[in-house]
């Protein structure tokens, strides 16, 4: 198990001044090494001043993310200034319609509208040359389950993720 690493490269040199006591810093981080034992983005945590409560107590009060090059979740422990990334797991499902002599049996009707003779499957994909079904809805047999989400695996590279971050400066 590798360490976490990671690199932050800032927009902004500092924090804009939002307003009297509040700054704005874009940027945007690369996780190269995932690992649940984070580390503190102090390039980001060090352009904020440390606040009084707990929630809060890297200074920030919210840090978005606004685009991520993958499918994981992305989130920002405001007290602790670590990331933490989440992915949902993997759900299939199946379709209940076969193909018998050249023709399409189903207990749900599969979406399509026209005439055929002969199909072929390859690779999930029909071919025909004509298809003699006539249905007219979309193939749903089975609901996928609700899942949780899972933290993401240790030694995982996570990619890229662009955010702004929010939060008190020294007036």
């Amino acid at each position: 198990m590798a360490a976490y690493a990671s690199s932050v490269t800032l927009y902004t040199p500092k924090c804009e001044r939002i307003s009297r006591n509040l700054g704005i810093v874009a940027g945007r981080i690369n996780i190269t090494n995932y690992n649940s034992t984070t580390t503190e983005e102090t390039t980001i945590t060090r352009l904020f001043k440390a606040s009084g409560v707990a929630a809060i107590a890297k200074g920030i009060i919210s840090l978005q993310i606004v685009s991520a090059e993958n499918g994981y979740l992305w989130g920002f422990i405001k007290s602790t200034g670590k990331f933490k990334l989440f992915q949902a797991p993997v759900q299939t499902h199946g379709h209940d319609f076969t193909i018998v002599k050249g023709a399409i049996v189903m207990s749900t009707e599969l979406g399509l509208s026209a005439d055929a003779t002969s199909a072929t499957v390859n690779n999930n994909t029909i071919a025909a040359t004509r298809i003699l079904a006539k249905a007219t809805g979309p193939v749903v047999s089975e609901t996928l389950a609700a899942a949780g989400l899972s933290e993401l695996a240790t030694d995982v590279d996570a990619g890229e993720a662009d955010f702004v971050a929010i939060g008190f400066i020294a007036a």
